[in-house]
C-alpha cells in the first residue's frame, strides 16, 4: 500500500531505473553529513542499493523509504518512509531531499502525509524519528510535525548517539482513554 498524494507530490516504490536519482541522492552533502555514506559510488552500487536496501525493507518489513515526486513534471526530489530498526521498540520516519528541493516545504509536506497514512491507513499507535543533535533543520521539522523530544539518546550499533522523537497516534489515544474510563 502507498500513501495517497498530497497537493504537490505523490509517492511510490523506488525502482531500479532510479538508480542515478538514488546514487546522486545519497552522495548529496547533506545525506553524507547526516545519514552517512553508504557506500553507494556508482550506477551498479545504487541498483544493489535499490535492490538490497530499499526494496529490501519493503519486502522483509512491509514499510520502507518511498520516492517522492513532483506531481508538476514527475520528478524524483527525495525519499520519505518509515523504517523499523532492530534497536528502536517503534518505526521511524526518515526523509532527504536533493539540496536543490529544500527548504520549499517539500519535506514537511511528504513526511505530514507518511505520518497521516501511517496513523489513518497502518493503524501504527506510534511514530519514533532519530537525528543527530547538530541537524538543526531535521530537528525543526520534527518540532512542526508535532514530534516530542524524548529525554534520552538512542545510539545505533557503532554510531554515535541520536536524539530521539515520538507522536502518538491520537485515535489510538482516544481509544485507550474510552478504555480506561470504562473501566
Amino acid at each position: 500500500m502507498i500513501p495517497g498524494p498530497t497537493q504537490r507530490l505523490y509517492f511510490r516504490v523506488p525502482r531500479e531505473n532510479q538508480a542515478a536519482f538514488i546514487l546522486r541522492l545519497v552522495n548529496s552533502p547533506g545525506w553524507l553529513k547526516y545519514i552517512g555514506d553508504r557506500k553507494v559510488y556508482s550506477m551498479a552500487d545504487a541498483k544493489q542499493y535499490i535492490r538490497s536496501r530499499i526494496l529490501g525493507d519493503f519486502q522483509r518489513e512491509s514499510t520502507g523509504l518511498f520516492e517522492v515526486r513532483l506531481k508538476s513534471n514527475d520528478r524524483p526530489i527525495g525519499l520519505c518512509g518509515l523504517l523499523k530498526r532492530d534497536f528502536l521498540p517503534a518505526p521511524d520516519i526518515g526523509f532527504a531531499l536533493l539540496p536543490e528541493y529544500a527548504g520549499a516545504g517539500y519535506a514537511y509536506e511528504a513526511a505530514h502525509q507518511i505520518i497521516n497514512w501511517s496513523f489513518e491507513e497502518q493503524n501504527l499507535p506510534t511514530i519514533l524519528a532519530i537525528t543527530l543533535e547538530e541537524n538543526l533543520r531535521s530537528r525543526k521539522l520534527l518540532t512542526r510535525l508535532g514530534m516530542k523530544l524524548k529525554p534520552e539518546k538512542v545510539k545505533e550499533p557503532g554510531q554515535e548517539p541520536l536524539l530521539l522523537y515520538s507522536l502518538s497516534n491520537p485515535t489510538c489515544q482516544h481509544v485507550r482513554n474510552e478504555e480506561i474510563e470504562q473501566r
